[in-house]
């Protein structure tokens, strides 16, 4: 599962990185501790896991990846960046993220 994890980051980095459209922070100043794309990567990390909504989630990385993600913010603000994210799970890059979902089960 840790080289899960970690091939999901770093799928997730250089596709959010060239992809300006899916940069929702980019357009401010604001420079999260805990970045967008650690945000995709539980999210997809969690759904590869089996867990569906964003509570189960959370609560799947705060028990058992924590110390991975030393920066994680309380649930309510993650969930308020997962949802600001949304529009990137729609987009069609997110086809990249699919298949490799479906490889790696």
């Amino acid at each position: 599962m840790d080289n899960q994890l970690i091939q999901i980051y770093l799928l997730v980095c250089p596709i959010y990185d060239n992809h300006n459209f899916l940069k929702y922070q980019r357009a401010s100043n604001f420079k999260p501790v805990f970045s967008d794309e650690e945000i995709i990567t539980i999210y997809l990390f969690g759904q590869l896991n089996e867990k569906f909504n964003h509570r189960q989630i959370y609560d799947f990385i705060q028990k058992y990846w924590r110390s991975w993600f030393p920066d994680l913010p309380s649930y309510q603000a993650f969930n308020r960046r997962l949802n600001l994210l949304t529009d990137t799970f729609s987009s069609p890059v997110c086809s990249s993220f699919a298949s490799y979902a479906v490889e790696t089960k």
